[in-house]
């Protein structure tokens, strides 16, 4: 099946890519907001003689990888941008001769995003991806919010990554579907691979079925304008 007569499809393949970056985006987005709400409690309630900052969330400590976060980060506006440029040129893109540029900006989102979704689960899996978080004050209101302030980031932490894998194989989807339109562009290029002679040969198949039907009509049409009047 030829994937060139499906580029609806693609295109809405590549809107829901769109979708799902976005929504990686927010749920980062949404931590990071969770993750200051826990700082400002546990700094403002007095009953820890130790002061946090936001900024670890960005920094390398012993529990936390915050350089992973800030090269996803790029990663997603970096993909978000690209897919929706994508977008815009896809038609030109799509049937152009020059069919490593679709092949390429495929490949190269998805290795990107493939780095950052390795990288986000090395991190989160040395925390064990565990979120049961518990205190032994647990008649102190006060301890009860941060605790739960820090299992609510660690769910949007773990919906993030498989959000993020989801993207993986969404990309991954959307470049083996531009490396068969490359294979069905590049037989103007390599006409002597197999793919292409089958190729050539429907073309050809096709042309010479439709030419028998345009002579078989020419001939009828032929034979009926000759006949002799009958009054």
């Amino acid at each position: 099946m030829l994937v060139g007569y499906h580029i609806n499809k693609f295109r809405l393949l590549k809107v829901f890519q769109v979708l799902v970056t976005i929504i990686c985006g927010v749920l980062e987005v949404t931590e990071f907001i969770t993750y200051s709400i826990y700082v400002d409690d546990v700094n403002s309630s007095g009953l820890y003689s130790v002061r946090l900052s936001k900024l670890e969330y960005i920094e390398k400590t012993n529990t936390n990888d915050g350089q992973v976060k800030i090269f996803y980060y790029i990663v997603i506006f970096l993909t978000l941008i690209g897919i929706i440029i994508c977008l815009f040129n896809l038609r030109t893109m799509w049937n152009s001769q020059s069919w490593w540029y679709l092949l390429g900006a495929e490949f190269f989102f998805f290795t990107l995003y493939l780095a950052a979704g390795i990288a986000s689960l090395y991190t989160e899996s040395g925390n064990g991806l565990n979120c049961n978080i518990t205190s032994e004050n647990t008649n102190n209101p006060i301890v009860t919010g941060i605790v739960n302030w820090r299992i609510f980031q660690c769910h949007l932490a773990i919906a993030s990554l498989v959000v993020c894998w989801v993207n993986i194989g969404l990309l991954l989807l959307s470049l083996l579907i531009s490396w068969r339109r490359a294979v069905e562009l590049s037989w103007v290029l390599t006409p002597s691979s197999s793919f292409n002679d089958d190729v050539r040969g429907n073309m050809e198949e096709f042309r010479g079925n439709m030419e028998g039907v345009i002579d078989y009509t020419n001939e009828r049409m032929f034979v009926t304008n000759h006949e002799p009047a009958t009054f």
